[in-house]
């Protein structure tokens, strides 16, 4: 062949190498094409929230729900006051309707009577008390509809400092040892089972005086906030502790307890305008009981923070406090970070005393559906996803307590604030009486500051009232019984100033 020839052979199968060279790309051009165009026909939903916390989670369950039904989930994190209204507006004007979106449960009686949530569609009945605390349940309720799925909740108990409070039961033991014995004598000491005679100014703790010891904590752990209060009259308190107890007296969150079990709002479930009962006998006593705390644990109700508090506790300062579910945590990894190195225990919130009762206050995030959605069936779906069949990780994941029983929890301490969240006061859903929640706040300032706690929750009840019926309420003035000269709490004499 002339080299001519071999010249022209070459350029053509150049030619024909470039040639399927651009049919294969642009056929994986039309391809990747066909997929775009095919990915954007699939079925897709949207879902909004507005705490950070939650996109990591949010995001892994569309993920599992996209690969097990083969359905899109578009999520949208919407910050800023105005949630709702943003929700509203994107429904009625807007081209990216959230389909489902989480919100407090306190809004869903404003969302329900807006039109944007709806009874659930629970074809497979998880939202029943088999799943979920009376608490749960009564923060989804409406107008006796589950309007929403319970998801994560909040409340408060009581955090305690447990090696600090073992160590003044050891001291008071070994103080009635010494003051048993004598200091030395041999008939005397020898009244407890186990003890070899000694000077007990240096006692040797036997498992039988640990016992012992064991047994003194186990009758310090407070039943009352009574108990408290008498721990700061009789004991001195250990080295390095600043405060007996302190807990953020500035928001209505860590102090609703006092008043709960006797301020209805709305009833169990919070939707009934009839049921508004806030001022009665036994509320203003809670507050007086309140009032009175202030001479006991003098805090500074324009400084504290719950962060402050927490951070207090971490560092050794306070025995007790009011926390929140997320305390268990950040104790947990100061813990694991060598920052926090006793031992902390949670209870329930105790009762005033033998007579007064406590009740603390809840709110429950849900997962509502969207009534202007075209694809509710899905989008229920999913929902039962987030808050039902993924909530074992949650709070691993994001810090939140799943409100669904029966979830195997990383930390014991959870049981016990579960059961708190259990027996707690949900938040109203009232709209009516959506700003009750800065009044109380407002009636608790000015009652830790020393204001009479008779007029001031006379004027929060004529107020609720007000706005619930449009007219001027009266409310007929309460005469407390006379106290004499004791106080509510008997705490003995000693006023302790911390």
């Amino acid at each position: 062949m002339s080299l001519k020839n071999r010249l022209i052979s070459i350029i053509f199968s150049l030619l024909f190498l470039i040639l399927m060279i651009y049919i294969a790309m642009t056929g994986k051009e039309r391809e990747a094409e066909k997929e775009a165009v095919k990915e954007a026909k699939k079925e897709t939903i949207r879902i909004w929230y507005a705490d950070a916390a939650l996109t990591d989670y949010i995001n892994s369950a569309a993920l599992t729900f996209y690969d097990t039904k083969d359905v899109r989930v578009e999520t949208k994190l919407v910050a800023g006051t105005e949630y709702l209204e943003a929700i509203n507006k994107e429904t009625l004007t807007g081209s990216e309707m959230p389909d489902l979106y989480i919100i407090g449960n306190d809004y869903l009686g404003k969302a329900y009577m807006s039109g944007l949530a709806t009874q659930i569609g629970d074809d497979v009945a998880i939202v029943n008390s088999s799943n979920y605390s009376k608490a749960a349940l009564d923060a989804v309720t409406f107008h006796d509809k589950y309007v929403a799925y319970p998801f994560y909740c909040e409340t408060s108990y009581l955090l305690f400092n447990k090696s600090y409070l073992m160590q003044i039961a050891k001291q008071v033991v070994l103080d009635e040892i010494k003051e048993a014995t004598g200091g030395s004598e041999e008939e005397d000491i020898e009244y407890m089972e186990g003890m070899e005679p000694e000077d007990t100014t240096e006692v040797e703790i036997t498992p039988e005086i640990q016992a012992l010891i064991d047994e003194k904590y186990q009758t310090m752990v407070p039943r009352s906030i009574e108990d408290i209060m008498n721990y700061a009259n009789e004991y001195d308190a250990p080295e390095g502790v600043e405060a007996i107890f302190k807990w953020d007296v500035s928001d209505i969150f860590y102090n609703y307890f006092f008043v709960g079990a006797y301020a209805n709002v709305g009833g169990d479930t919070g939707d009934d305008p009839s049921l508004i009962d806030i001022y009665n006998e036994s509320a203003i006593q809670c507050l007086e009981v309140y009032q009175q705390l202030n001479e006991f644990f003098y805090i500074e109700a324009d400084t504290v923070s719950y962060e402050s508090v927490i951070q207090e506790f971490i560092e050794g300062k306070l025995i007790f406090t009011v926390a929140t579910t997320d305390a268990i945590a950040k104790i947990e990894q100061a813990i694991s970070a060598g920052e926090f190195t006793q031992e902390y225990g949670v209870l329930k919130i105790p009762d005033i005393n033998d007579e007064i009762k406590t009740r603390s206050l809840s709110t429950t995030h849900v997962v509502a559906i969207n009534s202007y959605s075209e694809k509710q069936d899905i989008a229920n779906e999913f929902a039962k996803l987030l808050t039902f069949d993924s909530v074992e990780s949650l709070y691993t994941r994001t810090g939140k307590a799943p409100a669904k029983m029966n979830v195997n929890h990383p930390y014991e301490a959870m049981e016990i604030v579960l059961a708190e969240y259990a027996q707690s006061i949900s938040m109203p859903k009232l709209p009516e009486t959506g700003n009750y929640w800065v009044e109380m706040e407002l009636c608790f300032t000015k009652a830790w500051v020393g204001e009479d706690v008779n007029l001031l929750l006379k004027a929060l009840s004529e107020k609720m009232k007000g706005q619930i019926t449009g007219t001027a309420v009266e409310e007929t003035y309460i005469v407390m019984p006379e106290k004499g000269d004791e106080e509510i709490l008997d705490a003995g004499d000693e006023i302790i100033e911390q």
